[in-house]
């Protein structure tokens, strides 16, 4: 149905410090690890959600950013080898009167410069490497927005804080910026329009304070507020329908009737168109 099917990488609270030294300390083999799981099960690449602070606070920012962008490497150079393998699978060669020549069912695509994979950032580490969460996009976490396909919201957004997301979202990254992550592979965006890579986080649970939406149905009114500013959404935790909504201890076919209906409630053509 065109939704992204991606893992998930997460670290947490006090024990996620060690792990998530141990990934920037191995950035590299961490990458293509990550990189050639998600070819091999075919998924759409990978959520990095880092919810523990950083060991060393603002100094692994940077070294977070090199994770995301050589991940993303990683993805690309992954999908050219499939992609090579392929060609080369369905190539042959015959003879004809003239002596011998080659022919392909495809194309090899290694001049590719980008992946169909995607490597989307939670909205959890600060420009101090602290856990805490913008929801929305600021100087704070465009450097780790500019090193991959995309941020995922926290769930706390304002109307306000959309309308900042859109403006900082459609301008040039600084040129300090670039200077500071000149070591990492960089991701480029060309046209500086990334409004579509940011992802609204929306918790059908309703969990939080003073959130522009409630829980269950309700989120339609979050799903209308992204799609007026222009943003993606990411919908989070929809098995409320299940768990504790109207479909709760209905037979299958009920269930089913009644997560369809969740669903066509929530206005989410208004996203894709």
């Amino acid at each position: 149905n065109g939704t992204l099917c991606l893992g998930t990488v997460i670290t947490e609270h006090s024990e996620g410090i060690q792990e998530t030294s141990e990934l920037l300390d191995h950035t590299v083999e961490c990458a293509a690890q990550l990189a050639a799981i998600a070819h091999y099960y075919n998924f759409d690449g990978w959520l990095i959600n880092i919810e523990s602070p950083l060991e060393h606070g603002s100094t692994d920012v940077p070294r977070l950013a090199n994770f995301l962008s050589t991940l993303k490497e990683a993805m690309l150079k992954e999908e050219l080898h499939k992609a090579d393998t392929h060609t080369q699978t369905h190539t042959h060669t015959h003879t004809g009167g003239g002596g011998a020549s080659t022919s392909s069912s495809s194309s090899s695509s290694s001049s590719s410069s980008s992946s169909s994979k995607r490597v989307v950032v939670y909205d959890s580490i600060d420009v101090n490497g602290k856990v805490a969460w913008a929801n929305e996009l600021t100087e704070g976490n465009r450097a780790l927005f500019d090193a991959c396909d995309g941020l995922f919201l926290n769930y706390w957004w304002s109307v306000e804080g959309l309308q900042r997301t859109v403006e900082l979202s459609t301008s040039p990254p600084p040129a300090q910026r670039t200077v500071a992550l000149s070591t990492a592979p960089s991701s480029t965006h060309a046209d500086h329009n990334r409004m579509a890579d940011v992802y609204v986080g929306i918790d059908v649970f309703g969990r939080g304070k003073g959130l522009m939406y409630t829980e269950g149905r309700g989120v339609a009114d979050g799903v209308g507020f992204i799609a007026e500013a222009g943003l993606s959404v990411a919908l989070f935790a929809p098995g409320w329908v299940m768990e504790c909504g109207p479909a709760r201890g209905l037979e299958p076919d009920a269930a089913a009737v009644e997560d369809a209906a969740f669903w066509a409630s929530l206005g989410l053509a208004r996203i894709k168109g």
